[in-house]
């Protein structure tokens, strides 16, 4: 059964204030927990929404599926940075990024973008991801699709973003050696 737009909010605002009190939470009740990305999606959207901090930039996993998650300006550090202490209940895991900084907008067009303009709009950034969930359980590589929706909900575990030097002609360097 698909979830009312009333429990999608419900959800959100849970997890919007488990992030904003660094609380943790046992888990979603099962009837605000998504029932497939699409609402795993919208949780997370309607969280940020009452979170209401800027987004940044976006941290995407590729497995064990497609992960999405937001990076949040007063998450997101640069240029030697000094962390808080306090991220989230847990101790936060550390990882090791390669991220890009998109320079333009690639509007939407009928097209698809070649490979080579994508390129040309993005800088090599290497970065460190701050994970951090808001579940007791610490999980943020999910074991099950029910654990995987549910940690999309909830900003797919981001904590925050440490943004590090950028490259120079990346282009030429290959990212699969």
């Amino acid at each position: 059964m698909a979830m009312s737009e009333d429990d999608i909010a419900k959800a959100g605002t849970l997890l919007a204030g488990a992030w904003s009190q660094a609380a943790l939470l046992e888990g979603l009740p099962s009837y605000l927990h998504p029932g497939d990305f699409t609402e795993a999606a919208a949780i997370q959207t309607a969280m940020a929404a009452v979170i209401g901090d800027p987004v940044v930039g976006w941290k995407v996993a590729g497995a064990p599926g497609p992960m999405i998650g937001r990076v949040f300006a007063s998450h997101c550090y640069h240029d030697g940075p000094t962390l808080p202490a306090r991220q989230t209940r847990h101790r936060p895991a550390l990882e090791c990024e390669i991220g890009f900084q998109v320079t333009r907008d690639l509007p939407v067009r009928e097209a698809p973008y070649e490979r080579e303009e994508v390129m040309d709009a993005a800088i090599l950034t290497f970065t460190i991801e701050i994970v951090g969930t808001r579940f007791a359980n610490g999980m943020h590589i999910p074991d099950t699709e029910h654990q995987r929706l549910a940690i999309i909900a909830d900003n797919s575990a981001g904590a925050g973003l440490v943004a590090g030097p950028q490259v120079a002609n990346w282009h030429r360097i290959s990212l699969l050696d």
